[in-house]
């Protein structure tokens, strides 16, 4: 009765975090072989955090599970078909319910499995229109066994013989510091591919690695990810929920579950935390994982059989609880110079000091909004407008130099120009008043192991998902808030 009891999710090495094929070469086979014995054998570092034995390193952990999953033994019983009346079971009481969490799925929606194992919610996704589902687990064999049970398209684009050496790897991208658009990736793909390369291919595809790797064009824009039987697992339950919402489209959902309840789950830990550090949160502690993330829980269920706890991305990346817009206002004030220079994404930094108990009330991270500086007099009158505006409050953990202040830094998407047509630079609005509303929260501050590549590529994400969500009417509408267009405070 293991078959959707308990399943692998991530990725086993460097090498893996990449897309690749549900078979691997024989070389690779046998790197995993010597890792996993070796892995396997050792007792890896662990730090104890309440209700987990969190192991130290990821990389590690994802071998031992993957190594623990890809046994012939653990194949074959996931592999077995179930007692008729077991599955009946099964699938009218637990899985169906499962799957049934998320509202409005069907043809068009696009799936996210994560730890799919040999694939067993697949038929209940199927059963319900879904066509566009991509697997994925840290177990080649896993999904060599639900590959040969479900996929009907090209993988993952990592035949590279059909690339004719077009390396489109986020690794080498991040090397060459390129950024290539989506748009970009699909005219490759028309003139070179043969096989599905980008993930859009309708039918069941499968990802070799962690759900913390998988690459945006691969799942970006879901409608939902399931994570059966698999949470526990997680090198990082925090991190893979993180990840699963930022591939996940505002009012799109991400679903925790287990078939077989938290109590069984939590005597399965307790005869092997290697396999199973972490314990699945009850509601309480599910909150408190959810603190800073843009998630909200819309459903919980916890009952001896059956454990159920959907998450949904608010619609629009709207404040929790419908609170009203935010407002930001005071003086803009020299930052550190990365903006442009770095990152090509100039800022306007609010003092923070002037802000006081608001900021207090705010994760560190990534908002969007609408903003109105009051630009100097010798500039354009579309200038003294409200504008579009992404902004970043918190320390900026990839480029943050040492223990660098708290900052609050706006990106205006409009070009200054002063009355000469001569493009400004944000140094000659130091001392000019800027109001931002706040409208949304899209994702918490984050550091970024690829460096600045990853940094700018995330940044330009959040800017085209601010524009997109700002062209929508409701929010189009805020663009006239009183607290925006008021008259400035004269001097004193």
């Amino acid at each position: 009765m293991r078959h959707c009891i308990q399943r692998s999710h991530g990725a086993v090495s460097t090498a893996a975090q990449l897309p690749s094929r549900p078979v691997a070469s024989p070389a690779r086979m046998l790197d995993r072989s010597r890792s996993s014995q070796s892995v396997e054998s050792s007792s890896f570092r662990q730090r104890i955090v309440k209700g987990s034995v969190m192991p130290e390193d990821r990389t590690e952990h994802n071998a031992v599970q993957a190594s623990k999953f890809s046994k012939p033994s653990t194949i074959k019983v996931f592999s077995n078909k179930l007692p008729e009346s077991i599955e009946k079971k099964l699938a009218r009481i637990k899985l169906a319910c499962i799957v049934n969490s998320p509202p409005d799925l069907g043809p068009d929606s696009r799936i996210v499995d994560v730890g799919s194992g040999t694939g067993c919610l697949i038929p209940h996704m199927q059963a319900r229109g879904v066509k566009d589902i991509l697997a994925v687990d840290l177990s080649e064999a896993m999904l060599k066994e639900l590959s040969d049970r479900y996929v009907t398209v090209g993988t993952l684009g990592n035949d590279l013989e059909d690339i004719l050496a077009v390396d489109l790897s986020e690794t080498m991208l991040s090397i060459l510091a390129v950024e290539v658009s989506e748009t970009v990736l699909m005219e490759l793909s028309d003139r070179y591919m043969t096989v599905g390369i980008l993930g859009h291919d309708l039918g069941v595809r499968t990802w070799l690695g962690d759900i913390v790797d998988v690459p945006m064009y691969m799942g970006r824009g879901c409608d939902a990810v399931f994570m059966n039987g698999c949470f526990g697992n997680m090198h990082s339950p925090r991190d893979a929920l993180l990840h699963s919402a930022l591939l996940t489209k505002p009012g799109g959902h991400i679903v925790v579950s287990h078939p077989m309840g938290r109590a069984w789950h939590r005597k399965l830990r307790e005869g092997d935390m290697d396999m199973v550090p972490h314990e699945l949160p009850d509601r309480a502690a599910l909150e408190a994982m959810l603190v800073g993330l843009p998630l909200r829980i819309t459903e919980f269920v916890d009952k001896d059989d059956h454990y159920c706890a959907t998450l949904q991305v608010p619609p629009a990346y709207a404040f929790p609880s419908g609170a009203p817009p935010l407002l930001l206002e005071g003086p803009v004030v020299r930052g550190f110079g990365r903006g442009s220079r770095l990152l090509a994404v100039p800022t306007a930094n609010i003092d923070p000091f002037g802000l006081g108990d608001v900021l207090k009330s705010l994760p560190l991270g990534v908002y969007f909004g609408w903003a109105k500086l009051d630009a100097p007099s010798n500039f354009a009158s579309a200038d003294n407008t409200v504008h579009k505006a992404v902004l970043n409050i918190g320390r900026r953990p990839t480029v943050n130099q040492g223990d660098e202040a708290l900052s609050v830094e706006a990106h205006i998407l409009h070009d200054f120009n002063d009355t000469e047509g001569e493009k400004a630079d944000f140094v000659e609005f130091y001392g000019s008043k800027l109001r931002v509303l706040l409208l949304g929260y899209i994702r918490p501050e984050m550091r970024f192991a690829g460096g600045l590549p990853e940094l700018i590529s995330r940044i330009n994400i959040d800017v085209a998902t601010s524009k997109n969500l700002l062209d929508e009417a409701e929010l189009q509408a805020l663009k006239s808030d009183e607290r925006l267009t008021a008259p400035w405070a004269s001097e004193e």
